[in-house]
């Protein structure tokens, strides 16, 4: 029986391809190889998804977090994304309550 990969994708889905042997993630997904690839893109900007849904802003969120955490942006910078974030998420909540 092959193990799934536990990621949990931005909808809110599980991975459903096959985690590597012995461990809990598929290769795409395994921390070690998300490490490995960010070490080399230090020095480029971050990108975003569309932050016109809240899932979109989870997404951004996490990236932006991840980066201050590994001393990838500075305290400054990550502030200012997470304050440009914190304007996404009311702007997504009021298209959200708008009567179609």
């Amino acid at each position: 029986m092959l193990n799934e990969c536990r990621h949990i994708l931005t909808s809110g889905h599980k991975c459903k391809a096959a985690a590597l042997r012995g461990q809990a993630y598929c290769y795409y997904h395994t921390p070690a190889r998300r490490y490995a690839a960010s070490r080399f893109t230090r020095r480029e900007p971050l990108k975003f998804p569309s932050l016109k849904d809240t899932a979109g802003v989870q997404s951004a969120l996490s990236q932006v977090l991840g980066s201050l955490a590994t001393r990838r942006i500075d305290p400054r910078h990550a502030g200012l994304n997470l304050h440009g974030l914190q304007l996404a998420v009311r702007l997504a909540v009021k298209s959200d309550d708008k009567p179609s």
